[in-house]
């Protein structure tokens, strides 16, 4: 019983730490945010490692469009071959672009600070996962499912060792702590939920 209750409240801990370098990660997200929607056109010769968007021409290696089911991931990817590398990019959801786009068709890749964040063929264009602003949803979602189990664990901890004091017994000596614990298991369901809304 006393090592269960040491084993949930380290795995507590674990998710709440996991929980807390997640939202740093997602404040270094904002923070790019709007640098990324301020960057320009690169110049001629720029690296692609800039801060300014630099456009790479290429061309459509591979395409991947399956939604996924059940326990199964969805899977929306797009291979562009360019002159010095293969480019595989990642989309949130399926696009008309995916549906249309044919292997060898002309692409043209958005890169900013060396990440492809958009791209362009037969027309049509869209932008990948790697745009801060998908970016920080994913951070945050991640941030708020760590936290919510995270607490969890905690309120998992505690009521393992009440239980070990009590003999076993729920005995509802002090109702404002009883209220609190309640409020903390139900906010850490509201933030798992949103977490995934998140996602």
């Amino acid at each position: 019983m006393r090592f269960s209750g040491w084993f949930c409240l380290m795995l507590g801990v674990a998710f709440l730490f996991a929980a807390g370098v997640l939202g740093i990660l997602a404040i270094q997200q904002a923070t790019e945010i709007s640098a990324y929607h301020h960057a320009r056109a690169c110049q001629a010769g720029a690296p692609s490692n800039a801060d300014c968007r630099l456009a790479v021409d290429g061309s459509v290696a591979a395409v991947t469009e399956f939604p996924g089911g059940g326990r199964v991931s969805a899977d929306y990817a797009l291979d562009v071959r360019t002159a010095s590398m293969t480019l595989h990019l990642t989309f949130s959801a399926g696009s008309p672009m995916l549906g249309y786009a044919v292997d060898g068709d002309p692409a043209v890749v958005t890169m900013w600070r060396g990440v492809p964040v958009s791209v362009v063929t037969d027309g049509r264009s869209e932008v990948t996962t790697s745009v801060p602003v998908t970016a920080l949803a994913r951070d945050l979602g991640n941030s708020e499912k760590a936290g919510g189990v995270g607490v969890f664990f905690v309120l998992g901890a505690l009521a393992i060792r009440r239980n070990r004091r009590a003999a076993g017994t729920q005995r509802l000596t002090r109702p404002v702590l009883a209220a609190a614990l309640s409020a903390l298991l139900l906010g850490g369901i509201v933030v798992v939920i949103g977490g995934i809304a998140l996602r």
